[in-house]
């Protein structure tokens, strides 16, 4: 995943300039021109701002797999939905290590249970 790639096509495909960008979010351009070049990471309030600024929902800025430059619109399914809104709840700050630790272990819970894994997981997290 590239977040400031995707930012910028995103950004592209509305054409926008980073002028306009700077207007619409209240970041400024040489800022916003950091975060699109991975110089700068960019706080889960400025994502907020870009992702209203750029009126996409906060999830479309972590799209990963196929380009979204070639996509014609902004769809995705719903799985796709949910682990793009837990990467976006993982980069925050708001929550404590502990509460993600406890997130991801439920997850990865849900997760081995659904596959029929669940007793071979932990027997597998026993051996390391």
């Amino acid at each position: 995943m590239n977040l400031g790639e995707n930012i910028k096509i995103i950004r592209k495909l509305k054409c926008l300039t980073l002028k306009e960008m700077s207007l619409r979010t209240g970041i400024t351009s040489s800022f916003l021109s950091d975060i699109e070049n991975s110089k700068k990471l960019p706080s889960v309030d400025t994502l907020s701002k870009l992702s209203e600024g750029l009126n996409v929902p906060l999830y479309m800025l972590f799209k990963e797999g196929e380009s979204i430059g070639h996509k014609e619109g902004f769809e995705i399914s719903h799985e796709d939905n949910f682990i793009l809104q837990a990467k976006a709840l993982f980069m925050s700050d708001k929550l404590s290590r502990e509460d993600k630790e406890k997130i991801f272990k439920d997850i990865s819970d849900f997760y081995w249970e659904a596959k029929g894994l669940s007793g071979k997981r932990q027997l597998w997290i026993k051996k390391k």
